[in-house]
């Protein structure tokens, strides 16, 4: 595939640009993109070159050293072309191109540190069955901070939108409770400033620099957001001034909301009173979501972007059977997809989308069949296949076990409600609705069920 560009910005140059700096903010945290990158304007494209500038005061050597790798790879990833980009200092002129945007100043009642992006809310947020218990918390909580699910613990894979409602969380206290103050910051952040207070005090011989840290947080502090706290693991110190701040937080009914990739259980070298402390009070995780509500989730990005994407339901029901099942990879998809049409000039087609989905791992959905399906999942629960397809209800076991397959096959196949019923000896479209509700209740509350479903699916692939 050849991407041709001209020597200078040309109009499709700012999709393409906004297209590479959405991906920076995916790929840096977002604290480190608003305070590097947030004053990135384009410059121009050649063949083989990206020119960006950056505020006078930048320190662009240390910019190059730390990110360039970062920054080439993702314009890499977009044009599928090996890019070197340039960064250059601009003086108080404006600079031609589109600006990205700049870093925002804090809300009164937004204390310094991560901003919030008010983009996240909870109007924003594409709920779905994987979602929907940790979204109902999200939402009382930020109704009644400090209230009954303090702490609240949310926890799933990357990118299945944890940050988001931590973000909708703070949004929505900022709206309800302008009195309250709220920091939201990521476990890696908070470590940088205990070890930098450490430092400090101890080049200055004055401990009362990592009092002030403990002060900071326990007299200035409404509501404490943290984010990625399993990057608290193998930090003895840090987790000691944790313990303390969250201690002084919790006594005093002040809503903490924590996020993980992991239950708080297994992080590694999680000291136990932590543990017992952010288990104390509401834990739930984000599955990642089925095709229904991947479909829902491409429809949403597709309506808030800022250029056309025309795609129908056949396109929508493939990239969202064929892309991994976090919403950042179905948010890439579609940006390439935006970038391909654009350089092509050409409608989006099957073909198109077949191109740009073979850049990505293969979704957790599959090409299986309903037999595949069937006979790992009576595998799975050591039931006869036979017994499933009888007639009658038969024992516990064989009804769950044809529940749980049906429901897989409405995930993982094209198959209708009726076609499914079918397959189970005429079974009747609201006996398949009643059992994929089931099931969907059974993968919320059971973690046994849902551990039997996750491998029945990894036997699959």
């Amino acid at each position: 595939m050849f991407f041709i560009f001209s020597a200078m910005a040309s109009d499709s140059d700012p999709i393409i640009f906004r297209q590479w700096t959405d991906k920076l903010r995916g790929e840096l945290s977002v604290e480190t993109y608003e305070r590097f990158f947030g004053g990135m304007e384009l410059l121009d494209w050649s063949p083989d070159r990206l020119r960006v500038s950056f505020p006078a005061e930048s320190d662009l050597p240390k910019l190059e050293r730390l990110y360039g790798g970062i920054l080439e790879d993702a314009l890499h990833e977009l044009t599928g072309k090996e890019m070197r980009v340039e960064l250059l200092a601009r003086d108080s002129s404006p600079a031609p191109g589109p600006a990205a945007p700049s870093a925002r100043e804090p809300d009164g009642n937004i204390l310094p540190g991560i901003d919030i992006n008010p983009g996240y809310t909870f109007e924003t947020f594409v709920e779905g069955s994987n979602s929907l218990y940790a979204v109902a918390a999200a939402k009382a909580v930020a109704q009644k901070p400090g209230g009954a699910y303090n702490p609240l613990l949310i926890y799933g894979g990357s990118g299945l939108g944890k940050t988001h409602l931590l973000h909708a969380i703070a949004n929505g206290i900022r709206r309800s409770f302008p009195q309250k103050t709220i920091r939201y910051i990521t476990a890696d952040a908070f470590r940088t400033e205990y070890t930098d207070a450490i430092s400090l005090a101890n080049q200055a011989n004055d401990r009362n620099l990592i009092r002030e840290m403990d002060d900071f947080y326990r007299n200035k502090v409404d509501v404490l957001l943290m984010d990625d706290v399993q990057l608290l693991a193998e930090t003895q110190g840090v987790q000691v001034q944790l313990f303390h701040i969250f201690n002084a937080l919790h006594d005093s009914r002040r809503q903490i909301v924590l996020a993980s990739d992991r239950p708080v259980a297994e992080i590694a070298n999680l000291e136990d009173r932590l543990v017992t402390r952010f288990q104390g009070g509401l834990c739930l995780d984000i599955q990642p979501p089925d095709v229904e509500t991947r479909e829902a989730i491409l429809r949403d990005k597709i309506r808030r972007l800022d250029y056309p994407l025309l795609l129908d339901d056949a396109a929508l029901r493939l990239i969202a059977t064929q892309t991994p099942s976090d919403v950042r990879s179905l948010e890439s998809v579609l940006r390439k997809l935006l970038f391909t049409q654009t350089i092509r000039k050409t409608p989006i087609d099957a073909a198109m989308i077949e191109g740009v989905l073979h850049d990505f791992p293969q979704g957790t959905t599959l090409r299986v069949t309903a037999g595949a399906i069937l006979s790992a999942v009576c595998d799975e629960f050591s039931v006869e296949e036979a017994r499933t397809l009888e007639k009658g209800r038969g024992t516990q076991e064989v009804a769950f076990a044809r529940m749980v397959a049906m429901s897989l096959m409405k995930q993982l196949t094209n198959m209708s409600l009726k076609s499914i019923g079918d397959f189970f000896g005429g079974r009747d479209h609201s006996t398949v609705i009643s059992a994929l509700r089931k099931v969907e209740k059974s993968v919320q509350t059971d973690a046994r069920t849902r551990s039997g479903v996750e491998r029945i699916k990894a036997k699959l692939r």
